[in-house]
This record gives C-alpha cells, structure tokens and sequence, in this order.
C-alpha cells in the first residue's frame, strides 16, 4: 500500500496515522494467508481515535491562538514602523547608548529589526565605539568624547576618525594635555559635518589662549551648521566660519597676527558669511592687541534671520561695534551683561551704547538683589531682552549695581510697558527713590508685582501733594510682602484721592500680616481685592523662589480667596506654574556623562557591546 497522505500538519497526528495504518496493512496480509484471527478487542483502535482527536484539537488551539496573536495591532506593523518608533524613543533616554541595547533584548524580532536599524547605533562614545560602529553602517554618527570619561582622546579618535565622512555631530572636551590630538582633524573629510563642539576638560573659569589647529579638516565642511568654541579657537579666517546658522565663541583670548589682520573686522566678515545665521553667543572674548583704531564697515550689516544674541562680558571695542553696526530684527532675544574687566566708575550706558527693540517691550521683570537682572517680552510673550549683572561684579562692587539701575532707568526707556513685577532680594540695596523712579520710568504702567518687599518699598507708590507715582496703575500685585495693615491701608487712600488716577484692583498672596479686618476696610476703598495663601501651613519647604508661581498672571492668582481648603489651594498653584504668561529663567539644557571608565576597562566594555551581536537564533 502506499504512505498514507494526512491533511493535518501536525507532527504527532501524521505519526500516529502512519503507525495505525502500517499496522493495519500487516493485519489484512496475515489474514489472507489464514495466519492471523482478527482481534476481538477493540481498545486499541479507541486509544488511537482518542489520541487522534486530542492531537487535532491541539493543533486548531495552536492555530488559533497564533491567529489571534496576529491580529493585535502590534503584531500587525511593518519592520520599518518599527524603526521609526525605536528611533524616537532613544533621545528619551538617559543614557542613549543603552537604549539599542534595550531594545534589542525585549524578543527575537525586535533585535531582529534592530540590528536592521542603523541608526539606532550612531551615538558613539569611548564605550560604544567598538560595538555601535560596525551596526552603524552609512548612517551619519554623532561622535561624544565627555567630560567625564578617562579614555585617551588620541586613542579615542584613532578608532573614529576612518568614519570621519559619516560624522554629523563631533563633540569633544579635551585636556590641556592632549590638545595636540586636534591636529588630527586638520587633513581628515568631514563632508557631512554639520555641528562641531569644541571645549575643555581641565577649565577653572579663566580666559585662555588655546589654538585648537590652524585649521579643520581641510576647510571644506559643505554642511557645517552649528559651530561652538570653549577656550580652544580656531583662526577667524578659517572657511569653517561660513554658512553657519549658530555660532557660539566663550573663554576666548584673541591676538591680530599678520595673515588675519584686526580681530573686530573679521567678526562682521563672518556676520556676512552667514546670512542665515540665526543665534550669534559671545562669552568673555578679549583682544590682546589694541583694536581700537581699526577701520570698521561704514555700513550696517542686517542678519535677517538672526533670532538670539549674547554679549557676555565681552571686550568693550567689539560690544560697541557690534551694537552699533549691526541692524538687528525685531524678533530678536538680546542678552546682554556688563565686563567686569572694565573700569567699576562707569555707568551701564558706557557699556552698552544702545539697546535695541525696547519699545516693543510689554511686560518687564527687574530682580533687585546685590545686583539685578531685567528681562522684557512684548505683547505675544516673546523674551526680547535679558539685561544682568553678573554674579562676580555683586562681589567686586556691591554700589556699582545701584548706579548702573539708575543708569538703566535714565538711557534706556521703555515707553510701551503695561506689566511689571520687581522682586527685592534679600539685602537688596534699593531705596525708596530709585524704586519710584523704576515705576515712573513706565508710563504706561498699569499692572505692578512687588514681590518679597521686606523695606516696604512699595510705599514709594504713594502720591505726594507734588507729584503721583505712576498715574495710569490700576492693580497692584503685592507678593510676600512685609507691609503693616496701616501702611497698605495708607497707600490706598493717598491714590485714591485721585478718583481718576486710583487703584481698581488689589491682589495681595502671602501676606501675612493683613487679616480680614483689614481686607473688608480694603473693600470699602478697591473695587476688587483678591487675596489667597501660597503655601499650606503644614508646608515646611520653606520661602519659595520669588515670583516663580505668581509672575504676570492676568489677574488669575487672585481668584481664590483666603480660607479656602488645602486641595483648591494646591490646584490653583499648578494653574499658575501652568500660566502662559510665566517665563522662567532659560537654562540650558543639561548634557548627558559619561561614567568613569579607564582603558583597562576598555575590554570589557567592547565586550559588552559585541555580546549584543549573537545571531539571533540564539534568542
């Protein structure tokens, strides 16, 4: 008889078929030869159909539940969705360099189509070097030498640079020591190159004079978008500073040689080699030769698309020349703070010769403490100035912060603004009369926070038979503040002598002084006074940053009243950090280290990284 043929896939059943019939063939030989008498018993043929129907039943589960598996959306996707959604999970990520390897380890066929994504492997570092590389294939690499690990930088480099044309992104923190590696770079492609970071290891603050090389890779980086220079430098003539859309020099000391002529000139060069140049940063850069005789561009130069500009404590010949010859946007973000390197008897507008854009400011917030910083934004909440006195100069001169304030206030009027919140600090140096001044420097003032005014200041806001500070204010924001029950009550009815010029609204957060008593007497005189209690008595935090949860919050801060229960007190505090109109400091965001490791260790970190490389039919 031939092999019996069974429909079913299963393995067991067609074992179990072809048994029973192999037998059954034999049975029907022996009877023909009359050897053989047919079994009565029929258990063995009702075992086998038993175990025939349980192995077909399991076989349709199986199916079934392979089915049903298969239809889940998940399961449903292509390989190249898939890619695309590891792809964007990896910035999340700590630490980037663990996230392919986490991905790779969830199943079979999500390493399967992680080792077919490369570029999921092209952050490489001293640790991935080894084992990303090769995954990485063509994919464009972003190359980290950090500030934290301990692996040559020579030997580092000799391992990327044969995939120089593939880089991207090439941050490096070098050494005092092994600043001579860079010279590696001078005669290396770099094609693809779009952002290239420069800074140092062992820096302790000070301006140093650091050539990184006289020039990088060739010259010719085509795609080269984002230059930053920290400490190390490159020629100013050097073609990488062409076509650039940032550009970021800090800790810099810069001397005129023959080849490159006077330094000032070379930086409008630059503003016009870029004509897409969207953020220019400039951190303590100083000039060891003498600049100021130099011939500099009659005409102004106009970088259209520039949207964020910084003075840091730069030398005073090139902050001038770049205020006064530079036509900036009127979107643009200035930043700008004072050299402390300078003389400490001059006044702010020697400094700063203008500053550009002030009257589109709407809003301004003026922190007082041993020094200030002053920060506007116009009418759509776009940040257009941050003016500050830097942290050095309130330990080198604790009276120049006072005389450059009242030079703010005289040079640089901002006739347009509608809101402004000062905050006093702590041992503030502010008198009565400079915080008249900074209310009548505004006259078209008609919201004002006063925050931790522990002098009062505020009082300055009451009129004398005179004079009435700041006649268009209709509601006043007192925030933290220290003022008496009499004092606040004084300062209402002495503005409120000018029915034309009084006070509409009164919000009053966390003043612990005035009680209930005193806001109905309030009442009497305001038509709306809000008041409300910041923090929960149970709350042991402490003093909360001044003005982070209450700053130009369009009236909303006032719209609970005291005595409310602790859980609306702790909703309306989200609404106001949620605010649109609260603006934080800007901080840059924080990068991600290296663990320390030493070349003894190399190794076993490869070692790491090629373990992720097992065939994956070992999964």
């Amino acid at each position: 008889m031939d092999q019996v043929e069974i429909g079913a896939q299963h393995d067991c059943i067609s074992h179990l078929f072809e048994g029973a019939a192999s037998k059954m063939m034999q049975e029907t030989l022996m009877l023909r030869s009359g050897h053989y008498k047919p079994s009565q018993d029929s258990a063995l043929y009702r075992t086998f159909l038993a175990a025939t129907r349980e192995s077909i039943l399991q076989s349709v589960s199986k199916y079934a539940s392979l089915y049903v598996k298969h239809l889940v959306p998940i399961n449903r996707l292509p390989d190249d969705i898939f890619s695309i959604i590891f792809e964007l999970t990896v910035p999340s990520w700590q630490d980037t360099w663990e996230a392919p390897l986490s991905i790779a380890a969830v199943s079979k066929s999500w390493r399967r189509i992680a080792l077919d994504t490369p570029r999921l492997w092209v952050r490489i570092d001293s640790r991935t070097a080894r084992g990303f590389l090769p995954r990485a294939k063509f994919a464009p690499l972003e190359i980290e030498h950090g500030i934290r690990t301990t692996y040559g930088l020579q030997k580092f480099l000799s391992r990327v640079i044969p995939y120089s044309d593939q880089w991207r992104l090439i941050d490096l923190t070098v050494r005092a020591a092994e600043a001579e590696s860079l010279e590696h770079l001078a005669a290396i492609p770099a094609t693809k190159l779009e952002c290239l970071k420069i800074g140092p290891k062992d820096f302790i603050g000070q301006v140093l004079d650091r050539a990184a090389s006289n020039n990088l890779f060739n010259g010719y980086t085509p795609h080269l978008r984002e230059l930053d220079l920290n400490v190390y430098w490159i020629p100013l003539t050097s073609s990488l500073f062409s076509g650039l859309v940032r550009l970021r020099l800090a800790y810099i000391g810069l001397s005129c040689t023959s080849a490159e002529g006077c330094m000032a000139p070379q930086f409008f060069r630059i503003i016009h080699a870029c004509p897409h140049l969207e953020e220019l940063f400039f951190q303590q850069l100083y000039f060891y030769e003498d600049d100021s005789h130099t011939h500099l561009p009659g005409a102004p130069v106009h970088p259209a698309s520039l949207r964020k500009f910084t003075l840091d404590r730069v030398e005073s010949y090139l902050t001038h020349s770049l205020l006064e010859l530079i036509k900036f946007p009127s979107s643009l973000c200035m930043s700008l703070a004072p050299d402390y390197l300078l003389d400490s008897a001059r006044e702010l507008h020697d400094f700063f010769p203008s500053i550009p854009n002030l009257d589109l400011i709407d809003s301004v917030r003026i922190e007082l403490s041993l020094g200030w910083c002053v920060n506007g934004w116009d009418r759509n909440g776009n940040e257009l100035l941050v003016l500050e006195y830097p942290a050095v100069l309130r330990i080198m001169d604790t009276n120049l912060a006072v005389r450059l304030f009242d030079s703010l206030v005289k040079h640089y009027p901002m006739p347009n603004v509608t809101k402004l919140s000062v905050e006093i600090c702590d041992e503030a140096p502010v008198i009565m009369s400079q915080f008249a001044s900074i209310a009548s420097s505004c006259p078209k003032l008609t919201d004002m926070w006063v925050t931790n005014d522990e002098t009062p200041a505020a009082l300055a806001l009451a009129p004398t038979p005179d004079k009435l500070v700041c006649p268009t204010l209709r509601h006043l924001h007192l925030v933290d503040s220290s003022i008496s029950p009499d004092q606040l009550l004084e300062l209402v009815r002495r503005r409120n002598q000018h029915p034309e010029n009084g006070l509409q609204a009164l919000t009053l957060l966390n003043c612990c002084r005035i009680g209930a008593l005193i806001i109905s007497q309030l009442e009497l005189l305001i038509p709306s006074v809000k008041t409300r209690d910041l923090r929960k008595p149970s709350d042991t935090r402490g003093i909360l940053s001044p003005g982070k949860e209450y700053f130009f919050s369009e009236g909303e801060d006032g719209d609970s009243v005291e005595g409310e229960s602790d859980g609306a007190l702790e909703s309306d505090e989200e609404e106001d950090l949620e605010d649109g109109t609260y603006c934080p400091e800007s901080s840059e965001e924080s990068e991600d280290i290296e663990d320390d490791e030493d070349d003894e260790g190399d190794e076993s970190d490869d070692g790491i990284m090629d373990s992720a490389s097992y065939d994956s039919s070992d999964a």
